[in-house]
């Protein structure tokens, strides 16, 4: 608690003329996106942008204005449409520099101006998730671990001579899973530091299409993994995040088909990578069936001591204990983090600003900022686990990037 609270009083730095000119921008932005919609939806301007803005409107104009038999407006329902309909595409552009202006932009300037520290400040809440991930709130628009978007991220911008950190955990929820579930594939390849996302889609993007066993494909892994391209890449982070947690292959369909793989398989598709998955990791199956019993059982627990209760779905059961570790771990390492930064044993005049799922965030002085992350990467990949009464088995990795932007 003590942590999270000065990194809430900490905040992070913004860039107040980069706001405003981003205010504009999106702004200019959106008038253009409406102008363009006008016109291929032959409406009037402003009539046009109330189409865009008001979900009454916008089926009212996906009725009438194009004959599509659709009851939802949400980014779900269109995102199908979006490829076959300009004026579609348009709508979702326009909402999403609605979005930007009214999540981040007029909130922080309004929040910068009431605080006058140059400095955004999230507070930090440890038990508003039933997974136990870390949430964030503001008097108002989004908070810190909301900013996805690199425009955004941009405006988070250190004063010269200092720089900004950003140091995240790899494929965490992944080695945490392989870890509870002893599955020994996985762990072999985190150990050799091999890329699980490459590996596998090298096995159910490839060898699995061509017929091949696991046991057949093993002795040719690296001539696989060596072929995969990055589509095929991004698409097994698809099958590694979603069949993790037991998804079934209906289901799956549909996670694969939203951002940000953005992918249509067919059932038989869906049914095969899930079948080559829990070929190629089989103790992911026997963990995922153990979960029963733990619902019998009535509730679940991390090696940090996090309880929770009153478990109807199997999922839940799986899930909650790997997102609750991985938030742990992070929350642990940054608790050391921060002791060690009040004891001076970090350079740099530096100050921990902010904390992610599986990220940490860090300002310092330019000239110690190769060290300070030295330190926090040392931490994070052997956090001190030891003094809880436990060890992790699987290798963690982490990853930092320095620069003059959280961007």
């Amino acid at each position: 608690i003590p942590m999270l609270a000065k990194v809430a009083l900490n905040g992070v730095p913004i860039n107040e003329e980069g706001l405003d000119e981003a205010i504009v921008a999106n702004s200019e932005e959106e008038d253009r996106l409406v102008q363009e919609l006008a016109k291929v939806a032959k409406l009037p301007v402003e009539y046009a942008r109330q189409v865009a803005t008001s979900p009454t409107k916008t089926a009212f104009y996906l009725r009438d204005g194009l004959g599509l038999g659709i009851t939802s407006t949400n980014e779900e329902a269109l995102v199908d449409l979006a490829p076959r309909y300009p004026a579609i595409k348009l709508i979702q552009a326009i909402r999403g520099t609605r979005k930007k202006a009214g999540t981040y932009f007029l909130p922080w300037r309004i929040l910068l101006k009431e605080q006058g520290d140059c400095r955004l400040h999230s507070v930090y809440r440890i038990t508003a998730s039933r997974t136990g991930r870390t949430s964030v709130e503001l008097e108002m628009g989004a908070g810190f671990q909301l900013v996805y978007q690199g425009e955004v991220r941009s405006l988070i911008k250190a004063k010269p001579g200092r720089k900004i950190g950003s140091s995240d955990y790899s494929s965490i929820e992944m080695r945490v899973a392989a870890w509870f579930a002893q599955e020994d594939t996985m762990i072999g390849f985190f150990k050799a530091d091999i890329d699980v996302h490459t590996a596998t889609a090298a096995y159910v993007a490839k060898a699995l299409k061509e017929g091949l066993s696991v046991q057949e494909f093993w002795p040719r892994r690296d001539e696989y993994m060596a072929s995969v391209t990055k589509a095929e890449r991004q698409a097994a982070k698809g099958v590694n995040f979603g069949l993790l947690y037991g998804m079934q292959p209906p289901h799956f369909q549909e996670y694969m088909k939203a951002d940000p793989y953005n992918l249509t398989l067919s059932l038989r598709d869906a049914e095969m990578a899930h079948t080559g998955y829990f070929s190629l990791y089989p103790k992911l199956r026997a963990w995922h069936a153990s979960a029963y019993k733990i619902m019998r059982r009535g509730y679940t627990v991390t090696p940090f001591g996090r309880y929770r209760r009153r478990l109807d779905d199997e999922r839940k059961v799986i899930n909650t204990p790997v997102q609750s570790t991985a938030s742990e771990l992070g929350i642990y390492v940054m608790t050391v983090l921060h002791e060690m930064n009040e004891r001076g044993e970090i350079p740099g005049h530096t100050l921990f600003i902010g904390f992610g799922h599986d990220s940490i965030v860090f300002e310092c002085d330019e000239d110690a900022a190769d060290e300070v992350a030295a330190i926090v990467k040392d931490v994070m990949e052997h956090p001190p686990t030891e003094k809880l009464g436990f060890t992790i088995p699987v290798p963690l990795k982490a990853e930092i990037t320095i620069g003059d932007t959280w961007a």
